[in-house]
């Protein structure tokens, strides 16, 4: 009887585990598709963006890149007065001073 008790327990135990690691599988591949499904949707909304903005193609791709490189810090700290860096925009008002002005 105990060796009997024994399979059964052993047999229990590996259907569990098979069990468990179906459902790891089966929660791994559902998360796969909806990131899969997520950046396609991202991908189609970028693709529209650009589209109604009028770029495409190698035009799209250079704008990206472009404005990637000229990406101003957001750390104010960095970029302080006197720094020789406006700190964003070349024609950003804000970041000139203001001129003197002459009394008569």
């Amino acid at each position: 009887m105990t060796d009997e008790a024994a399979q059964v327990g052993e047999q229990a135990a590996r259907a569990g585990a098979d069990v468990a690691r179906r459902s790891t599988e089966t929660a791994g591949d559902a998360l796969e598709a909806s990131l899969n499904t997520a950046a396609q949707s991202f991908r189609r909304m970028t693709d529209q963006f650009t589209q109604v903005l009028g770029f495409s193609g190698p035009q799209a791709e250079e704008l990206a890149r472009r404005s990637s490189e000229e990406r101003p810090s957001r750390d104010p700290g960095q970029h302080g007065p006197g720094s020789g860096h406006s700190g964003g925009l070349a024609g950003d008002v804000r970041s000139r001073p203001e001129p003197a002005r002459e009394e008569h």
